[in-house]
């Protein structure tokens, strides 16, 4: 039986990010055993070769990379299989259509345009898990993987059993500097340096939970709509002495977002800034306090108002 992995995708009109997201996932590399037929024990079969194998993906859609191959590693199962999961919150552009060319075995969940991210990675994490699969993929669609991504997340939780979280580092693709992956406190990461590094939390783009640790601490809490949900997760994990480690090495691209038009761009009116942290991809208020009282101790009073303090001032 090949160890099954259940990747988890929210989407919402962005039907060209999605499917280039999708390619990426189809082409990676994974590790795949070779075990020899011939031999009735596993003490006389010599060692076995491990080979990687890829999905077929259309030629012109290969993906380059410039990171380093990883050295060939051995697993007992003989292959992986990748399940996607794809919430479809109300798209309108063609987005199921077109995931359905790129990914036809995809199991797609149609939302009403209400649930943003973190809810509609709920209602695909639930349907996931149905299936009781060995690993769950957290992944952003405007994410792009190398194709030894998965390979790498799974050097760092090579068993359903483990119990810590692979969070994949993520570059720019024009700086080439860290945009996500794991989090040491709220400032971003250096550069990976060779070695997993320990988080006390971590951005969603690209995580794999195994199967016990999702036993252990479920799915994102249900506080949350959009934004939030990822980091809430990864301090949840911490808390409960899981360990998040970061990749090694970076596993793909995705640009980080600009402050330009959110609550935090101090060029917009006090008003203005005020409806963006107020609206469901801000700050809103019954999920911005419950991830303060729930994360940020006796100090969470000061974390909450901050935000409001912020745009009241103009800063």
């Amino acid at each position: 039986m090949p160890i099954r992995i259940a990747a988890l995708l929210a989407c919402h009109n962005r039907r060209e990010k999605t499917v280039t997201c999708l390619r990426a996932l189809r082409a990676q590399i994974l590790p795949v055993r070779e075990f020899c037929e011939s031999q009735t024990t596993e003490d006389s079969c010599q060692k076995s070769e491990v080979r990687s194998q890829k999905s077929e993906v259309p030629s012109d859609q290969q993906l380059s990379t410039s990171e380093p191959s990883l050295s060939a590693f051995s697993f007992q199962p003989s292959a992986y299989s990748i399940n996607v999961f794809l919430v479809d919150d109300g798209s309108t552009d063609g987005t199921a259509d077109a995931v359905r060319e790129v990914w036809p075995e995809a199991t797609i969940i149609q939302g009403n345009g209400n649930l943003f991210w973190c809810a509609g990675m709920r209602e695909a994490w639930a349907e996931a898990a149905k299936t009781d699969p060995d690993f769950y993929l957290l992944l952003n669609d405007d994410t792009v993987l190398y194709p030894e991504a998965v390979a790498s997340l799974l050097e760092v939780a090579p068993n359903p059993s483990s119990t810590l979280i692979a969070a994949g580092a993520i570059r720019d693709p024009e700086s080439l500097a860290w945009a996500y992956g794991g989090l040491q406190s709220d400032h971003p990461f250096p550069m990976p340096d060779g070695t997993p590094r320990p988080c006390r939390t971590m951005n969603a783009n690209c995580s794999l939970v195994p199967r016990k640790v999702f036993r252990e601490i479920g799915m994102f809490h249900p506080a949350y709509r959009h934004a939030m949900g990822d980091m809430d997760y990864g301090l949840s994990a911490t808390r409960q002495g899981i360990p998040i480690l970061e990749t090694p090495i970076f596993i793909g691209e995705c640009r980080r977002n600009s402050s330009k038009g959110t609550w935090r761009d101090v060029e917009l009116s006090r008003i203005d800034r005020w409806r963006k942290l107020m609206s469901p991809k801000g700050l809103p208020l019954r999920d911005w306090f419950a991830y303060c009282t729930r994360n940020c101790g006796w100090k969470w009073l000061r974390y909450f108002v901050s935000p409001y303090l912020r745009i009241l001032f103009g800063k």
